[in-house]
């Protein structure tokens, strides 16, 4: 007897069960290891199931990053709105501070990201264009900050470069195994940060305007 077809709400609600375990196991074992067998003993079903909602392995890994792909979207959205309405500052803030929290939780990712060599070797290649939706999100923040005169100024798409590599570079040395102590890198990545926030906050003499640095060094009258 042929089995009932399933209702587009279960198939629907099957496909995201799939998703959430897929992610669960790429945050686990790194994507390169995830296999659809993997993937339905972690569900407790047939390996056959998966192929019920996605043809292949590479089309659940293709849904699985759209889907964190819409869900960074609206929880950027949701940082500049709350920028808008309040601390500018502390919204850049806590944006920078979202690399070492990365970096800590799910240390493959972060070495995905921004390690893993660029080209068809790539295991995740759609991945990639996170970080750049990380940086125009910084950079609208940023902008924001400038406008508002709570930031110094500054042309804020090289400024999110800049404070996105100097908060990175701790992160990156202690996952690239350069820097072997986990306590170091730790407290190199909370001064990093802080070094981050006082570029961004503080304009430096060669930006100030001659005049500016006269007066400030006290030259006028001599």
């Amino acid at each position: 007897m042929p089995r009932a077809k399933r209702s587009p709400a279960a198939l629907e609600a099957m496909r995201e069960r799939i998703l959430d375990a897929a992610h669960e196991l790429v945050r686990e074992r790194g994507i390169q290891a995830f296999t659809i067998r993997a993937l339905a003993e972690r569900l407790g079903v047939s390996h056959m199931v998966p192929y019920g909602c996605f043809p292949s392995r590479a089309a659940i890994l293709d849904a699985l990053s759209e889907r964190q792909y819409e869900r960074m979207q609206v929880n950027h959205e949701r940082a500049y709105h709350e920028a808008e309405e309040g601390d500018v500052v502390a919204v850049v803030r806590r944006s920078l501070a979202a690399w070492a929290e990365r970096a800590r939780e799910r240390p493959r990712f972060y070495r995905l990201i921004l390690m893993q060599p660029i080209g068809e070797e790539h295991p995740a290649p759609k991945l990639l264009r996170r970080l750049a939706e990380e940086q125009k999100h910084l950079e609208r923040l940023i902008a924001l900050g400038i406008a508002r005169g709570v930031l110094a100024k500054r042309d804020a798409h090289l400024a999110a470069l800049v404070v996105t590599s100097i908060v990175n570079g701790p992160l990156m040395l202690y996952h690239s195994g350069r820097l072997m102590d986990e306590a170091l890198a730790a407290r190199a990545a909370d001064e990093a940060l802080n070094v981050a926030m006082d570029y961004l906050c503080t304009t430096s003499e060669r930006e100030k305007p001659l005049a500016t640095q006269v007066v400030e060094t006290g030259e006028i009258g001599r």
